[in-house]
């Protein structure tokens, strides 16, 4: 194959053709849609009241966006004023939802919102009693749960937040790393 030299018709052409492509390609019209593939969704008391119609609007217009996958952060909570629990029946919705509009759904256990109360009593005796009795409710949760054999069921979230300053001890890293671990195993087992 022959080179093209500098001045030569043929350059000139290959270059201005890259040129408009490349133009082209940053125009909104011409570059391809940008969408985000997932989001958090952060379920409150209050969603328990909406109507089987209204939650499938809101899983239509959140694919609508270009979601494909949802996090739902938690499913219920416990330890605050008012402990609440995502009904079975709307959970099935948002799962038969998610798989007619090829979603996936990621499932976030029940909170304990004594959480960040716990995490600042200096007495470690209370946060490991604390840490355990949160993760027998998460897993008795999940153990319950008919998730998982869901097509739409991309696996269980954990719902804490794990920020540096309540772990900086060797003591605490192990510890949140003992609790972390005892959440894997029998989570694994359900995938």
């Amino acid at each position: 194959m022959q080179a093209l030299a500098p001045a030569s018709p043929s350059r000139r052409r290959l270059l201005r053709g890259l040129g408009v492509a490349a133009l082209a390609a940053s125009l909104p019209a011409c570059a391809p849609a940008w969408s985000p593939q997932s989001t958090f969704w952060q379920l409150w008391p209050s969603h328990l009241e909406l109507s089987p119609q209204a939650w499938r609007e809101r899983m239509a217009a959140m694919h609508g966006l270009g979601f494909r996958e949802i996090v739902i952060q938690w499913v219920g909570a416990s330890g605050g004023a008012q402990p609440w629990q995502l009904p079975a029946a709307t959970l099935a919705l948002l799962f038969d939802e998610a798989e007619r509009l090829g979603m996936d759904l990621q499932l976030g256990l029940p909170y304990d919102e004594r959480w960040w109360r716990q995490l600042g009593n200096p007495d470690d005796a209370a946060l490991a009693a604390f840490l355990q009795a949160a993760q027998e409710q998460a897993l008795a949760y999940a153990r319950a749960s008919s998730a998982t054999g869901l097509a739409a069921f991309r696996g269980w979230y954990i719902p804490y937040e794990i920020e540096q300053h309540s772990w900086a001890t060797p003591e605490r890293q192990q510890r949140l790393a003992q609790w972390l671990r005892g959440f894997a195993e029998p989570l694994a087992q359900q995938a």
